[in-house]
């Protein structure tokens, strides 16, 4: 069990609900119940005002706190990947057996918005197959169109699905979804997770601060883990891959501390997640990829 309070900034960062919006109430609480005082909360959130990741407006517990879009940016990924993820895990989501690739050929005189997209590849579950060429199993066009167009570089980009992908002479879907995205080394960091994490129901749920440690603790290297995950559908991932079990430890974690510790439940970061999460397994497809495309299509910054 972690015994040492969160980051004040990363704390006040995951009480963001899916708007930005904080409350201030909660935070105080939560962050006395953490070991965080009063003025070390106060002073996270006045840097966070300069730095223009956050607008307050009221002092205390009344205050109004809100991020701004560089705010959101940093808060954790959007409940929209996280929602995909579980779909997957239910395999609500088959794969079509289709590769999506994008090139681009970007001048120099275009250099930002290349590199921005490149960034956004990455992100959007891309991985590199050459210079200027990506690939990705989810079907990201609409993604990469909106992309492309927000940094004024739709006209050099090309995308193109395919059936068939052929990596040095290596056809086999998984073995290449193992090889595109690293997965031998994130397999050390699942490992690791569900070692370090998996007794937290058992162990935190008498003591308040103990159970509010744990789980901010659980759920920013949970954020970290989400940020690298692939989010493999079931026919993509290897024999023995217990991505799925990372998910449903954290999941259970969560709802089991919210019913021990009420407060808990009211940390925007988990009350919006496990609703997002609960939403999106009871919608039928066409409700959720309209809900899907809302949550995660480009922001303007």
């Amino acid at each position: 069990m972690p015994d040492q309070s969160p980051p004040s900034r990363a704390f006040v960062l995951g009480l963001a609900d899916a708007d930005g919006h904080l409350d201030a109430n909660a935070l105080f609480e939560l962050g006395a119940a953490v070991g965080l005082t009063q003025t070390t909360i106060r002073l996270a959130v006045r840097r966070l005002a300069d730095s223009e990741l956050v607008v307050t407006e009221g002092r205390g517990r009344q205050a109004t706190i809100s991020l701004t879009p560089a705010g959101l940016a940093q808060r954790a990924p959007d409940l929209g990947w996280t929602a995909l993820a579980y779909r997957h895990d239910r395999h609500a989501v088959p794969w079509a057996r289709q590769w999506h690739l994008v090139s681009f050929s970007i001048p120099e005189s275009a250099r930002a918005g290349r590199d921005a997209l490149r960034d956004y590849l990455i992100e959007l579950i891309g991985a590199p197959l050459a210079g200027g060429l990506y690939v990705s199993h989810f079907d990201w066009e609409p993604w990469v169109r909106a992309a492309a167009a927000h940094y004024d570089v739709a006209s050099h980009v090309t995308t193109a699905p395919t059936y068939s992908l052929n990596i040095g002479g290596e056809r086999d879907p998984r073995v290449i979804a193992a090889h595109l995205w690293r997965l031998t080394e994130m397999h050390d960091a699942v490992e690791a997770f569900l070692t370090r994490w998996d007794g937290t129901i058992r162990d935190a749920q008498t003591d308040l601060g103990d159970a509010a440690r744990a789980v901010f603790a659980m759920s920013n290297e949970f954020e970290q883990m989400i940020r690298r995950d692939p989010l493999l559908p079931p026919e993509l991932a290897p024999q023995g891959w217990r991505g799925a079990e990372v998910r449903s430890v954290y999941r259970d974690t969560i709802e089991a501390l919210a019913v021990s510790h009420p407060i808990i439940a009211k940390a925007n970061v988990f009350s919006a997640y496990l609703t997002a999460i609960a939403s999106a397994e009871t919608m039928d497809d066409s409700t959720f990829n309209d809900w899907f495309w809302n949550e995660t299509k480009p922001k303007p910054t």
